[in-house]
């Protein structure tokens, strides 16, 4: 009796695991632009917010390291003995 109530609780954690990682596998379809046909106008839309905030965030962390490296090559510059003027 215990076996099998153990024995359906896993079948449905190992269902519920199965459909959690199809929806995973769907976003990353939508994200890449893949399977689109299946979302409606609002789903649509709630992707394009997602990808834009993500967009931004990936291009302020670009700027953030574009400007530290300036700074650093910057201080290189300032520190290093210049030899063009002989």
């Amino acid at each position: 009796m215990m076996g099998s109530k153990l024995m359906k609780y896993y079948q449905q954690e190992a269902s519920k695991l199965r459909r959690q990682i199809r929806d995973i596998q769907n976003l990353n379809r939508h994200i890449l632009g893949e399977s689109l046909g299946s979302l409606n106008f609002k789903e649509l839309k709630n992707l394009e917010s997602r990808l834009e905030k993500g967009i931004s965030r990936v291009r302020s962390k670009k700027h953030e390291m574009l400007v530290a490296e300036i700074e650093y090559m910057q201080k290189r510059v300032k520190v290093k003995p210049i030899f063009l003027h002989k």
